[in-house]
């Protein structure tokens, strides 16, 4: 595991450093080209279709249900783009929009206190 990697990662999910800058730095690590690179990553990225149907029964049936997900940066390529998170579930955390990451226990709380929260 390369530390360094690694600790640019969590800068990311936090929002410490943008995508762009990721890219940039990950890039040489792997050989590869910086242009889009965490787009290229997420490329085969599909939704799991199992999880959705379940997420929107629960919401047919009364269960507030959120989103918390560590960001993986929203510029230039938005893994978000496209899910209409916001009106599909009652609340939506993304990492880097909190300036923390998950396993961080501030970042659960801001879960809990979004508008239309599911506490």
């Amino acid at each position: 595991m390369d530390a360094d990697g690694v600790r640019l990662t969590h800068e990311l999910e936090r929002g410490a450093i943008s995508q762009t800058e990721w890219n940039e730095a990950a890039a040489p690590k792997l050989g590869v080209s910086p242009e889009n690179l965490m787009g290229r990553i997420f490329a085969d990225l599909r939704p799991e279709r199992t999880m959705i149907d379940a997420a929107a029964a629960a919401v047919r049936a009364g269960i507030k249900v959120g989103i918390l997900s560590n960001s993986v940066g929203l510029t230039p390529w938005n893994l978000y783009d496209g899910y209409e998170l916001e009106t599909l579930y009652h609340g939506v955390v993304i990492s880097e929009c909190h300036g923390m990451r998950k396993p961080e226990t501030e970042l659960f709380e801001a879960m809990l206190e979004a508008p239309g929260a599911v506490g």
